[in-house]
């Protein structure tokens, strides 16, 4: 049969799934991380680290390529993302064109 992967499927951030899209600063968001800990509290923008807010940003292949080309300096996970995604597209070409 078929091989399957052994890596499991990566979780799909759905935030108004979850019915937390209306939350204020104050709230109470029922998400205990520990056993023993307490559920989060919303806090203002500004007390969160900068980085948190490009976790979900992900540029493309054709954007980092683009903002390469134009010698704009990559950040260091920018680099590693765009060989990456510069790798897997090679290898998606290859393998598409060995099933011809």
């Amino acid at each position: 049969g078929p091989r399957q992967s052994l890596r499991r499927p990566r979780p799909q951030l759905a935030p108004l799934a979850c019915g937390f899209h209306n939350t204020k600063v104050g709230d109470v968001v029922p998400i205990q991380f520990r056993v023993q800990g307490e559920d989060a509290v919303i806090k203002p923008d500004d007390e969160y680290p900068d980085d948190l807010w490009d976790v979900l940003e992900s540029p493309s292949l054709a954007e980092l390529m683009a903002k390469q080309s134009e010698g704009t300096p990559l950040t260091p996970s920018q680099s590693r993302r765009l060989w990456q995604k510069a790798r897997t597209a090679q290898i998606k070409e290859k393998n598409l064109t060995a099933g011809l």
